[in-house]
């Protein structure tokens, strides 16, 4: 894990809310039962996939250990009675024990500590309950896929430690659910981006150049050039598969 997982997108949160990818709202039918469920959204940061839960009719809580992700996502979901602020972490939700039919967690595992996360997961969940582990895993085989990819390897700050995180292994899953497994489920997803809209996305991640590092206007100069060659009536496509992992941690 990172040393600042818990801090390192506090001065992101405005690009975060503007240009992050949502997720389908078909993933609301993986959690299965009688609406409102009782879900735990950890690390839910600006709110984007507990919305998803929310439109569905459950009670959500979103545990959030970043201050300023976490206000944002109070803001973004004003509208939800259904919807709970808790500040807190996966390692230490501060939920009650026996209490949740899901714990979910979206693009946030990797910053985990997966055996801490799985005994906080399974001490909060009902005795059937049920953890999902969520991913908008973006497309890198498109000529615009594969140049993205190429300018986040030399123009970020530690993108390549990060993609490489243990904890989006395979070994690492197997490691927080068990022998029991889990079921993968995907759904296409993508964004639609003009060129303020691709900065920003940019600029929304976690190991984007700050503002004033002067690497963040080589930046702006090479994405620019990506921009111009790939878009199409002013936009460029993202592509992504939105994946589930689905299962009782065991």
């Amino acid at each position: 894990m990172h040393p600042d997982a818990k801090t390192r997108f506090s001065d992101r949160v405005e690009n975060y809310v503007k240009y992050r990818p949502g997720y389908p709202s078909a993933l609301a039918g993986l959690f299965t039962g009688k609406p409102p469920l009782k879900i735990a959204d950890i690390a839910s940061g600006t709110g984007l996939f507990t919305e998803v839960l929310l439109r569905a009719g459950h009670e959500v809580f979103g545990v959030e250990p970043n201050s300023a992700m976490r206000e944002a996502g109070e803001d973004y979901l004003r509208e939800f009675s259904r919807f709970h602020s808790v500040n807190g972490g996966a390692e230490a939700t501060g939920l009650p024990e026996k209490t949740f039919d899901y714990v979910t967690a979206a693009q946030a595992f990797h910053w985990f500590d997966p055996l801490a996360a799985r005994a906080e997961f399974l001490r909060i969940l009902k005795p059937a309950g049920r953890a999902a582990i969520i991913w908008n895993n973006r497309e890198t085989k498109s000529e615009f896929g594969k140049a993205y990819e190429n300018f986040l390897n030399t123009m970020s700050i530690d993108y390549a430690k990060v993609r490489a995180e243990p904890s989006r292994s395979e070994a690492s899953k197997r490691t927080f659910f068990g022998p029991a497994g889990w079921e993968l489920h995907c759904f296409d997803n993508k964004q639609v981006l003009d060129w303020t809209s691709l900065w920003g996305r940019y600029q929304s991640t976690s190991y984007s150049p700050k503002a004033g590092d002067a690497k963040l206007f080589e930046a702006e100069r090479e994405l620019k050039a990506i921009f111009d060659r790939f878009s199409h009536g002013g936009n460029v496509e993202i592509i992504y598969a939105s994946e589930v992992y689905l299962g009782r941690p065991s």
